[in-house]
């Protein structure tokens, strides 16, 4: 099975015209496994822990803001909201701040908005937390910016590169661990934990790289 090819690594050229060499093109190739590894975790975060998380708050939500269905589940819908209207600005959102900027940006409003979400007093204050904080996050954290780092990492192999970037493992991983941890932790326990897992990848975004250089 041939493997993705890196941007640099096929067809680039270097400054004085020639072709990069062994070194060059290896470099390029692990910087590129790198980009992927990001991209995959700042996917998951994004879209798994909200995704993944929200079924399995519900019932919660409901017992603890005495509030029905409809409004119990209108979270989901306020983030979903959020990231409709951010995403046709994207584009011009990368061209002027970068992806990596985007990205950690996101991981910082996603983290904030479940930590906000903690310790929210009313149902109001949580759909809020959703839709002004969590929505953008995941807008500027997953779905088209790391497709785009790795649309500027690879050619050849682009496919492959991201169908593992969007590999749900976390929407998987996420609703049986949530389940598990509520009677220990709470709701704000589980919003502090979502909060902690979201705000951990900052560091490690520090580490992408927009494009071969």
């Amino acid at each position: 099975m041939r493997k993705p090819s890196v941007s640099t690594a096929a067809g680039a050229v270097s400054p004085d015209g020639t072709a990069p060499g062994r070194a060059q093109a290896g470099e390029a190739i692990r910087l590129g496994r790198r980009m992927i590894l990001l991209s995959a975790l700042a996917q998951n975060a994004a879209t798994g822990l909200m995704f993944g998380s929200f079924g399995t708050l519900v019932i919660e939500i409901e017992r603890q803001m005495q509030v029905g269905r409809g409004l119990s589940t209108a979270g989901a819908a306020m983030a979903i909201l959020a990231i409709g209207t951010i995403a046709p600005f994207l584009g011009m959102l990368i061209k002027r701040f970068g992806i990596r900027s985007l990205m950690m940006a996101g991981a910082v409003l996603c983290g904030s908005g479940y930590a906000a979400a903690a310790f929210a007093p009313n149902i109001v204050v949580l759909l809020l937390c959703y839709g002004l904080l969590v929505g953008p996050g995941i807008a500027l954290l997953g779905l088209a910016v790391p497709t785009a780092l790795v649309a500027n990492w690879f050619t050849l192999g682009r496919g492959r590169a991201l169908g593992l970037v969007n590999m749900p493992i976390a929407v998987a991983i996420v609703p049986p661990l949530i389940a598990s941890l509520m009677p220990f932790l709470g709701l704000r326990g589980i919003y502090l934990l979502l909060a902690a897992l979201s705000l951990i990848l900052v560091p490690a975004l520090l580490w992408v790289i927009d494009h071969p250089e």
